[in-house]
């Protein structure tokens, strides 16, 4: 935990009590700062230690020569910071207390779970009101031991510890913000045997996004389950319509918040399919928007494929009809006939719509027939021809044309 490791072998300062002396009470005095690196006498029978209700703010380490000690009570210490190897030498430790302190942050960055590795023995952990919201998987990987965890009154909305590495007989979970187990979380209870768990005071929703519990919870009661809930009687949670009823009763009428969620998810289904194909009528749109002439240049392709033109093939030849293809507005036609046409017709096989297109065809498809028959195509740009439709499709078509 970014903490530099201490060991006994380099701890000077000695804790002398009496010999035969086994309960120690230092409690609500209001005095201390750190705990640091300290022998616990040298021959002594000391096995229940209480320093409850002072100012241990830091539990630095290590305490040696403890490991007589059964019970341990840090609790109401204001404490917010612990090492790595505090607890290393605790290895008869039976019950700890650490109820009352801060401890969220160092447990919370505690990913290897080194805080409790050296407490094999211990049976019993409270870890009451310490202000967590999520503990790491590997938190508690050496208490191979415990039987009984305590994590009421504090932030936790879910189980996201590991319980493989020992086998509960109670789990208090009480106070705290669970609105329904995760799967991750079920599937580690469901490894578990004999557990009892209290989940009263938590803020317990049942709605379709919390149907899986619900449905895991109700078969825990159909069957001779391995998990206990205590007080089940008195778990509220909160419906679709944000009212607080007994868990008890949801249970009883589940099937009919099962056919609300399939509703539901009818629904959720239906507008998702009519956003997706908002989207891509938006994307066609946009894409036809950008790319239109060449758009209609293909349908009218398509078009003279199934209506078989006898008049112009559907495909381009090596051979060209035209040398070149003259686009020109109406207004333009003089000088198109009087200058242009008269230098061009002297060396090229000029098209020109005034006498080459076919009378009673698409205006369309004899554009199209043109360019694709014609080696180049000229456009005879002016004010009119930029103001009429078809001299602009006629532009457009002859870019988009092969």
């Amino acid at each position: 935990m970014g903490q530099k490791i201490i060991s006994c072998t380099n701890v000077r300062t000695d804790l002398s009590i009496p010999r035969n002396l086994k309960s120690l009470k230092f409690e609500f005095s209001h005095i201390g700062s750190t705990i640091g690196g300290m022998y616990i006498g040298y021959y002594h029978k000391i096995e229940n230690i209480s320093i409850r209700g002072n100012s241990f703010t830091e539990w630095l380490g290590p305490l040696c020569n403890v490991s007589t000690i059964k019970y341990m009570d840090l609790s109401e210490n204001l404490c917010s910071n612990v090492s790595s190897y505090f607890f290393d030498n605790f290895s008869g430790l039976k019950i700890l207390l650490l109820e009352s302190n801060y401890l969220v942050y160092p447990l919370s960055r505690d990913a290897e779970g080194f805080i409790f590795k050296g407490l094999v023995n211990l049976i019993h952990l409270s870890l009451y009101n310490n202000r967590i919201d999520v503990l790491p998987r590997m938190i508690f990987r050496g208490l191979t031991s415990l039987k009984t965890l305590n994590l009421s009154t504090n932030g936790l909305s879910d189980i996201t510890f590991t319980m493989n590495f020992f086998n509960l007989s109670t789990l208090d979970l009480s106070n705290n913000y669970i609105r329904y187990f995760s799967r991750g979380a079920m599937k580690e209870l469901d490894d578990q045997h004999g557990l009892s768990i209290n989940l009263i005071n938590n803020a317990l929703v049942c709605n379709c996004e919390s149907l899986p519990f619900l449905k895991w919870y109700r078969g825990l009661h159909n069957k001779d389950s391995r998990i206990q809930f205590t007080k089940q009687q008195l778990y509220m949670c909160k419906t679709l319509d944000d009212t607080k009823v007994k868990l008890s009763s949801v249970l009883e009428k589940l099937y009919r918040l099962e056919k609300d969620c399939r509703k539901t998810d009818s629904y959720v289904v239906i507008l998702l399919a009519c956003g997706i194909v908002g989207i891509l009528f938006v994307i066609v749109g946009f894409l036809f928007k950008r790319h239109k002439w060449k758009i209609q240049y293909f349908l009218y392709l398509a078009k003279r494929e199934l209506m078989k033109r006898k008049y112009e093939p559907l495909r381009r030849t090596e051979e060209y009809k035209y040398d070149v293809f003259i686009s020109y507005a109406d207004e333009d036609r003089p000088f198109v006939l009087e200058q242009v046409m008269t230098k061009l017709e002297e060396k090229f096989r000029v098209c020109i719509h005034d006498k080459d297109f076919i009378p009673g065809s698409d205006i369309a498809d004899n554009i199209i027939g043109a360019i694709r028959n014609s080696k180049k195509t000229v456009l005879i740009i002016s004010k009119h021809f930029i103001k009429s439709d078809w001299c602009m499709y006629e532009f457009n078509m002859a870019l988009s044309g092969p």
